[in-house]
């Protein structure tokens, strides 16, 4: 019975399982709904988008004088690429320690063209109630290089969703159309400025922080846990 944090080097970090111990309570639980190998690769787990996410219209595209290529990536069931190029892509490890917290330091084995894109790290630092990720980006060139990043993490909520509230100063909403690609009909929300009940409510669009805000949060917070 102790705080755990199982991943997969060799499917770009997929976590497998992560136990942390309730601040409140003390209890031990599990925070996510581990890598599952029967299912579709981004139906369970957490995993890095790098260096776009969601998805991408073209394969090929010219952007800034830049030409890029996303023909390497995962495609959805309409053959467009999703959640950027080393989503599902080995690490080798770069440090592993175990003084006080554990901490794992993670890279892509081939990182994607570092004339277009960062060279990018991942550190993951576990305490008892905590699971904190650190990710660290290195421009190579003298170049502007244009990317986005982020996680898609499957919580492990509660027997109900029902019993869950989320809040944060996510200010920017990004709608979907019916291929599930962004539009451009950028709209403001302030759905999630005061804890909101999760019961029947379903969010199948992008959301964002305003540049200005400094700090930036999201919590899910479970009335049981």
């Amino acid at each position: 019975g102790s705080y755990v944090f199982y991943v997969d080097l060799q499917k770009g970090v997929q976590l497998i399982r992560l136990i942390l111990k309730s601040a409140r309570t003390g209890e031990l639980f599990d925070v996510l709904d581990g890598f599952k190998e029967d299912r579709d690769f981004f139906a369970s787990g957490s995993f890095l988008m790098f260096p776009f996410v969601n998805r991408s219209e073209f394969e090929k595209f010219q952007f800034q004088e830049k030409f890029y290529d996303f023909s390497n990536s995962k495609k959805d069931n309409r053959k467009f690429p999703i959640h950027g190029l080393i989503c599902d892509t080995p690490r080798k490890t770069l440090n592993e320690s175990m003084q006080g917290s554990s901490i794992l330091e993670t890279a892509p084995v081939d990182n994607p063209n570092e004339s277009l894109f960062p060279r990018i790290r991942e550190e993951f630092e576990l305490t008892e109630s905590k699971l904190k990720v650190r990710t660290i980006f290195e421009n190579l060139t003298a170049n502007t290089q244009y990317f986005a990043f982020g996680y898609h993490p499957y919580f492990s909520l509660s027997e109900s969703i029902d019993d869950c509230y989320i809040e944060s100063n996510l200010e920017l909403s990004y709608p979907l159309d019916d291929k599930l690609l962004p539009t451009e009909d950028i709209t403001k929300t302030n759905y999630f400025q005061s804890p909101s009940s999760m019961q029947d409510v379903t969010f199948d669009n992008t959301f964002a922080f305003n540049e200005s805000t400094v700090t930036r949060f999201f919590s899910i917070t479970n009335s049981k846990r």
